[in-house]
């Protein structure tokens, strides 16, 4: 399938549609997805017939505003590992980047991207290929991020202002309703607004282990959805040697089933190179682990496979311009 959705998150759509009392079994057969497969964590169905189903139940519900409803219908497995890497980041942002970077595992026909003024932080939401009159699930889309919005920051949280690219419905007011702040209709883009200090907020449901794990998860299943796509499978094969302290481009090569010079080979075609990606990995996972405090400067070096702290040590001032001590209290001179 050249578009597809992971098969989970259709539930959202079939718990929606079950309550304005429309039975969903026969438009999923209609558009010919297998209903079973919501039920597999890794299995994905063909786009443009999933939005076939939103179509017809838009037309069944006859509610141009029923896809805000989709907010109260969604589950963290409905988005595989991203759904609780999402909840156990440190704060909003993490949870909003790791969306833009890993939405492809949900969808591949959405992108979403993060755009950062001086006091505002947006994701704005880009829903390709659908049919202009089908506007409930760029609805839906917002409502379900708002409503992950809430549930790490409270059912109090209300983000700065919404804008959707469609013209305003005549139930408008259910929008003011639900996202409870000024609603921009006729929009040139799909984008939720958040307030630079709320999304830095540290969370409490924050567990940077946690999020790891489900990092890896999330990299792994990048690197099988598209097995094509060297970069993703050397970055989970890398995340995966890491601990262990002798990953290098030999090993890499090896769980790939290729020899050094042709993953060099690949690297270069892709413009990057072994070791700019293990650089990138460690100061990713560096930057996460050492804002969680319970984490010694000791233990984070050997998970990033250093065997001395001062060699992690030398080699994170030298990505970031700053030691790991500094760029910890940094961080808690942030949080307080």
């Amino acid at each position: 399938m050249t578009n597809s959705v992971i098969a989970p998150s259709a539930s959202i759509i079939w718990r929606l549609a079950t309550t304005y009392r429309i039975d969903p079994a026969p438009l999923f057969a209609q558009a010919g997805l297998n209903v079973s497969m919501q039920n597999d964590p890794n299995a994905r169905y063909d786009a443009d017939a999933l939005n076939r189903v939103w179509q017809q139940v838009g037309e069944l519900v006859k509610n141009p505003c029923f896809g805000i409803r989709a907010g109260d219908h969604w589950h963290p497995s409905d988005l595989h590992a991203l759904g609780y890497a999402w909840l156990s980041s440190r704060n909003l942002r993490s949870s909003i980047e790791r969306l833009c970077r890993y939405a492809r595992i949900v969808t591949d026909v959405d992108d979403f991207t993060l755009v950062e003024t001086d006091s505002t932080v947006s994701l704005v939401v880009t829903n390709h290929g659908l049919p202009e009159d089908v506007v409930w699930i760029a609805d839906s889309s917002l409502a379900v991020i708002l409503s992950m919005c809430r549930v790490n920051l409270g059912e109090d949280f209300n983000p700065e202002s919404v804008s959707f690219i469609h013209s305003q419905p005549e139930c408008a007011s259910d929008y003011y309703e639900y996202f409870r702040c000024p609603v921009v209709f006729n929009a040139v883009d799909n984008r939720i607004n958040f307030a630079t200090a709320t999304v830095d907020t540290p969370l409490t449901g924050a567990n940077a282990m946690l999020a790891q794990v489900n990092d890896r998860i999330m990299i792994d299943y990048l690197a099988k959805l598209n097995k094509n796509d060297v970069i993703q499978r050397v970055r989970a094969a890398i995340i995966e040697q890491l601990p262990s302290g002798h990953v290098t481009d030999a090993t890499v090569a090896a769980t790939l089933n290729r020899n050094e010079r042709t993953l060099q080979r690949q690297l270069n075609n892709e413009g990057t190179t072994f070791k700019t990606l293990l650089n990138e990995i460690r100061t990713e996972l560096a930057s996460m682990y050492i804002q969680d405090s319970q984490l010694s400067l000791t233990e984070i070096s050997f998970m990033l496979g250093f065997s001395e702290i001062s060699s992690f040590s030398r080699a994170f001032k030298r990505w970031t311009g700053t030691s790991p001590s500094q760029y910890r209290q940094a961080f808690s001179g942030v949080q307080h």
